[in-house]
């Protein structure tokens, strides 16, 4: 809500201007406040009037990539490099929109090109990271994230960047510690909610009154919310926000947990936390993942077995929400799974 505030007093003062550097803070407000599309507008006024200044080109390209536009956001960074050849911070950017782009070599030759004319350049190490991790090199992504750690300890790219790598090498304990650090990144410091509470500190006492919510996909959250049904058995007093299309689901957990929209949550309550903080705040370890399943069911017609002779209905996820940054990493072309349904109809079809 401040970054949208301070958006619409920046857009008043852009509007009887044509000064770049006004359009350029109203731009720098709304890539803040989530809001690339209407940034990268204010950026390109901007670009008119400070056509070779390095902080509009690079934010301009930061608002193309979060709208997918990754060829564009490469050019616009190329032509800051060319602009200014010996600036290592130019090509740590570089370096992040190739990485973001999936074409990982090249992430790391500019990462690793930053990284000989400024050593201690932290962005440059973790992209380096990035970039070899992209190439599947799990362990030695790791180093880098470690020395970008060592120049800057509390440096929430970094953490970020490890914390994805110590999860998928199953150091539960450690990655999700790791992961609280997201919050301070600049793209989800508006994630984290406009609630009046104070984040929880993960104590459990009987009676606290804790709203849990729903905090990035809908996958995500179906993961997480099995956490649920063990602070409530704690004797925790929930209240969870989650999106229309989940809260009928969610109203199935047990024990029973009020379910509410995450503009309508009650103004009452002690503490607030995200669901994906949940098994760091649990101390999750590989051995005690929760595996009480089914946490989740349906009743009523959606849970009818078909029994009348027709062919079952089977639904396949195969893509998220095509807005998601890095949806084309996730989601599937509907011809891949052409093949499927076709052996799937033959092999009924030979029963």
């Amino acid at each position: 809500m401040l970054f949208r505030s301070a958006a619409i007093c920046h857009g008043r003062a852009a509007a009887i201007t044509i000064d770049g550097s006004v359009h350029y803070e109203l731009g720098t407000t709304h890539l803040l406040a989530n809001d690339p599309v209407a940034a990268l507008k204010a950026f390109r006024r901007a670009l008119a009037s400070l056509p070779t200044t390095l902080a509009v080109l690079a934010n301009l390209s930061e608002a193309m990539a979060q709208i997918n536009l990754l060829e564009d956001a490469i050019r616009w960074q190329q032509r800051a490099l060319a602009l200014n050849r010996g600036a290592a911070k130019v090509l740590a950017n570089l370096a992040q929109a190739f990485n973001r782009a999936e074409l990982p070599e090249a992430g790391l030759r500019k990462a690793r090109g930053a990284i000989c004319l400024e050593p201690t350049l932290v962005p440059a190490h973790v992209n380096e990271g990035l970039a070899i991790n992209g190439l599947g090199r799990r362990r030695q992504a790791e180093r880098s994230f470690y020395r970008a750690l060592a120049v800057e300890p509390h440096g929430a790219e970094a953490a970020f960047a490890l914390s994805t790598c110590r999860l998928a090498a199953g150091d539960l304990q450690h990655g999700f510690r790791l992961y609280q650090k997201r919050f301070e990144l600049t793209e989800m410091q508006q994630a984290r909610g406009h609630w009046s509470v104070p984040f929880w500190d993960g104590e459990i006492r009987t009676g606290l009154r804790l709203l849990l919510w729903c905090e990035q996909g809908f996958g995500d959250s179906l993961h997480f919310v099995r956490y649920v049904p063990i602070l409530a058995r704690r004797g925790i007093r929930l209240t969870l926000a989650a999106p229309p299309p989940l809260q009928r689901l969610f109203s199935s957990l047990q024990p029973r947990v009020p379910v509410c929209g995450l503009d309508d949550a009650p103004s009452a309550m002690d503490a607030h936390a995200p669901l994906m903080s949940l098994p760091h705040f649990l101390d999750t370890r590989l051995d005690s993942i929760p595996n009480d399943v089914p946490y989740l069911s349906v009743t009523g017609d959606e849970s009818a077995v078909v029994t009348s002779g027709r062919p079952p209905r089977i639904g396949f996820i195969w893509a998220g929400r095509p807005e998601y940054r890095a949806d084309r990493m996730r989601s599937l072309s509907p011809r891949i799974l052409a093949a499927l349904v076709d052996v799937l109809a033959t092999d009924r079809k030979s029963t």
